[in-house]
């Protein structure tokens, strides 16, 4: 009995056994497989981390490199030698947009490798076909085949690219859905054994998708490169066709490439890497301020954005002298344009130099033939035949005079009225002849004198003669220019203009003049020869008055005077010439021509007013000044009139006390007739700026100093607001 229960006991422990050992088994027989799918999983991951090194590897030789071609090989060597297909090779598209055999890597006979270089795609080919419905994989072998392509266009592709199995990729489609290429990767069936079959690729499409980008990235940046090449060779065309030289300058102020062929012409000699300051501005006098300015704006602005660029712009030297020689050089005229970084900031700066002698030359000329043209118009609308005597003659006196008080300048106050009454009559003179270049020149003169006044005890006395000399030389030479001409041309012999040369193109005037000495000569012997005969004292009056000129002529001269003088003031003024016919000594008359200048030059100035205040007042926009002459058996009697505003006896005397011409206790005691002769103080003026026209305290004093020289007198006659009269009283003699 207990026999039997242990051989009961030992069959159950033996079954247990049995089924322990069977799960063990299935234990091990699971670990063991697992273990296999875990070295197949890892060898799957360091396949692909192969793989992907591999195509890192790649991607850096597109970085390294633009060069399409190697591009290329390092994708095919890498499907071929790392994926281990036995072929493949690339199709791009031609000029036509088909697509046609680019290059191949894999092992080839030489009559398939034949074959293949005449592989194409036409755009209606089954493969480009299904390229174009957006697909971008093809397979085709005898384990698979894409479906949308038939038995005989595989067929077809297969005898094209001498493979029994192949792999297609696209490269993608551009914006006119045009196809950029496709990827060819297959084998023989004789090899296969030996290499990667296309049914067994790589399952990661974005492997070969990121291929075929960078393929894509790197055929764009070769085209991009080959427009930059064809663009470059374009801009370098254009910059040796230009009659400039351009080239650019870094920060070192050394000249970089590209540079313009014209500009070895220019500089000859090569500027490529030689310092701005050692070619272009070398002839830049050293210490200068422009020398030191463009030294800073070089230091300035490089690295910098472009608000300091606008800050410095306005500063760039832009004519330069260039000496070629000790006997020649150019004038060249320089432009800047900056070249900035992508982050904005200035990098180089372009120069654009272009010669520019033979222009300044040309302009130079031109200039100084628009000058004579003019001279020779403002000298034509006068009398030719007396020119000198009214003009020239005077204009002499004058500067002489006031070179001799030029020395006096600083030591005796009294000579600046007098030296600016000389420039007055000078300018005035010149205005009644419309002689406009001595007229501004005058009135610069007559500025820097006043300027050189208030430094006189602050500087250095012959300093302040030698600035008044070249003031007054300036003056010269613009007298000297009309003279020139009027001899020249018109044969006005004068002492502004050189020797009179035997080449003359004067236009002819004869004139015949009799000498002072022979007339009075004439008077004594008709005096001689009429003594006691009956009749000849009115030939004797008549011989007297042969010196006479009449009035009106000489007051009609003032017309062009009052035209530019009321138009250079805005206004609109006529001037009337009335009168009997009434005459002047003619030196008398010379004499007082320079006070009717002053006279008149006041009234369009101080007395009638702009149209628009005309009208507001209730006259007339034209202003009217009038200029009558009336002769009887004692006087010549001269009136000037205008319809202005008139002269307030107050507000003469106000302004004499604010300027310090008189006290107030002075003007206190005078009577209106005494405040109206405040206007013949010498430094008296209305004006508070002085202008081309009037306003520098000179001129009425002086028109009174000259008519109480010839015995004649004047006086003022005014109504506010309606005008005023200036009335000259000329002694007749017997």
């Amino acid at each position: 009995m207990k026999a039997a229960e242990d051989i009961s006991n030992l069959r159950k422990q033996i079954s247990e056994l049995q089924t322990k050992a069977q799960k063990a088994a299935t234990e091990l027989s699971n670990m063991i497989k697992a273990q296999g799918n875990l070295y197949r999983f890892q060898e799957k991951v360091e396949r692909q981390r192969t793989i992907y090194a591999q195509v890192a590897e790649v991607g850096h030789q597109f970085n390294q490199s633009l060069d399409f071609a190697r591009i290329l090989e390092a994708v095919q060597r890498f499907l071929v030698d790392h994926l281990n297909y036995e072929r493949c090779f690339l199709i791009l598209p031609d000029a036509n947009s088909t697509l046609r055999f680019c290059t191949q890597a894999g092992y080839h006979s030489p009559e398939e490798k034949k074959l293949v270089q005449e592989f194409s795609l036409g755009a209606d080919s089954a493969l480009v076909r299904f390229f174009s419905s957006g697909k971008n994989k093809a397979i085709f072998s005898d384990k698979k085949c894409s479906s949308g392509i038939s038995k005989e266009d595989f067929a077809q592709l297969c005898e094209l690219s001498g493979m029994d199995e192949w792999i297609a990729y696209s490269l993608g489609q551009d914006g006119q859905n045009q196809n950029l290429g496709v990827l060819f990767m297959g084998n023989q069936k004789k090899h296969f054994v030996h290499h990667l079959r296309v049914v067994d690729e790589p399952e990661d499409d974005a492997l070969f998708a990121n291929i075929a980008s960078q393929i894509v990235a790197a055929q764009n940046t070769t085209k991009f490169l080959q427009k930059i090449q064809i663009e470059s060779a374009q801009v370098k065309r254009l910059l040796n066709n230009m009659s400039q030289a351009v080239f650019s300058m870094d920060a070192h102020c050394r000249v970089t490439e590209p540079v313009s062929l014209f500009a070895k012409t220019i500089f000859e000699q090569d500027l490529v890497g030689q310092n701005v300051f050692e070619t272009i501005f070398k002839d830049v006098p050293p210490g200068s301020e422009e020398l030191a300015s463009l030294r800073t704006i070089f230091a300035t602005v490089f690295g910098e954005g472009q608000l300091q660029w606008q800050l410095m712009e306005d500063q760039f030297l832009r004519r330069v002298r260039y000496q070629i020689s000790a006997s020649a050089e150019k004038i060249l005229k320089v432009n800047y344009a900056p070249i900035w970084t992508d982050q904005e900031t200035l990098e180089k700066i372009m120069f654009v130099v272009e010669d520019i002698t033979e222009l300044e030359k040309l302009e130079k000329q031109v200039s100084e033939d628009r000058l004579r043209i003019q001279l020779i118009q403002e000298i034509a609308g006068n009398d030719i035949l007396n020119l000198n005597r009214n003009f020239f003659d005077r204009a002499l006196t004058l500067y002489n005079r006031c070179k001799e008080l030029i020395p006096q300048f600083s030591k005796n106050g009294e000579v600046v009225g007098e030296l600016m009454r000389s420039l007055h009559t000078l300018k005035g003179n010149a205005r009644m002849h419309g002689f406009s270049l001595i007229s501004r020149q005058v009135h610069h003169c007559e500025s820097e004198i006043l300027e050189c006044k208030n430094r006189i005890g602050k500087e250095d006395p012959a300093s302040i003669s030698i600035k008044i000399e070249e003031s007054t030389n300036q003056v010269l030479e613009s007298v000297q220019k009309y003279g020139t001409v009027a001899q020249k041309v018109f044969g006005v012999r004068n002492k502004f203009a050189p020797a009179q040369d035997s080449d003359t193109e004067h236009i002819g005037f004869r004139m015949v003049e009799i000498h002072e000495e022979n007339l009075r000569h004439l008077e004594n012997a008709i005096q001689k020869a009429s003594h006691g005969q009956p009749g000849m004292q009115e030939v004797r009056k008549a011989l007297s008055r042969l010196r006479d000129m009449p009035l009106k002529p000489s007051l009609a001269k003032f017309e062009p005077m009052v035209r530019e003088v009321s138009n250079s003031l805005g206004k609109k003024i006529k001037l009337e010439v009335t009168g009997n016919d009434s005459k002047l000594n003619r030196q008398s008359l010379e004499d007082i021509r320079d006070s009717l200048v002053h006279v008149v030059r006041n009234a369009l100035d101080h007395g009638i007013e702009p149209p628009e205040e005309r009208l507001a007042n209730g006259k007339s926009e034209f202003g009217r000044l009038t200029m009558n002459c009336q002769e009887d058996d004692r006087k010549v009697t001269l009136t000037i009139e205008d319809d202005g505003r008139g002269i307030d006896p107050d507000l003469i005397s106000k302004l004499a006390i604010e300027k310090g011409v008189l006290r107030r206790d002075q003007v206190l005691q005078m009577n209106p007739e005494e405040k109206m002769s405040i206007i013949f103080i010498s430094g008296f003026s209305s004006k508070n700026y002085a202008t081309e026209i009037s306003g520098r305290g000179v001129g009425l004093d002086m028109v009174k100093q000259t008519l109480l020289k010839l015995g004649a007198q004047i006086r003022v006659e005014s109504r506010v607001g309606q005008g005023s009269k200036f009335i000259m009283e000329f002694p007749v003699k017997e």
